[in-house]
C-alpha cells in the first residue's frame, strides 16, 4: 500500500517540480479504524408499479359506482313506493 502513495507522490512531484525531500514533508498518514467488518446493504424499491397503482385506483372507483348506483336504485324505489302509498291512501278515501 506504501509503495501507491510512493508511486503517485513521485508522480505529483515530477508534475509539480518538487523534489524528494520536500515531498516526505507533505504527506499525511491517516488511520481507519472500524468496530466490525459487518454492513448495511440499503436498496430502494418501488412499492407500487404504475399499472397496479391504476388497478388498485380503478377497483376502488368501481367498488362506489356500484354503491352509488345501487343507492339511487333504493331511492327510487323507495319513492315509488310513498307516491304509490300516497295515491292508493287517497283513492280509498
Amino acid at each position: 500500500m506504501l509503495r501507491i502513495f510512493e508511486k503517485i507522490s513521485g508522480y505529483l512531484d515530477r508534475l509539480s517540480g518538487k523534489n524528494e525531500s520536500s515531498s516526505e514533508q507533505d504527506l499525511t498518514s491517516i488511520y481507519i479504524y472500524f468496530p466490525n467488518l459487518m454492513y448495511k446493504e440499503i436498496t430502494s424499491v418501488e412499492g407500487y408499479s404504475f399499472l397496479e397503482l391504476l388497478c388498485d385506483v380503478g377497483g376502488a372507483l368501481s367498488l362506489l359506482l356500484g354503491a352509488t348506483l345501487l343507492t339511487v336504485y333504493e331511492v327510487a324505489e323507495f319513492l315509488a313506493l310513498v307516491a304509490r302509498d300516497f295515491l292508493c291512501g287517497r283513492l280509498r278515501n
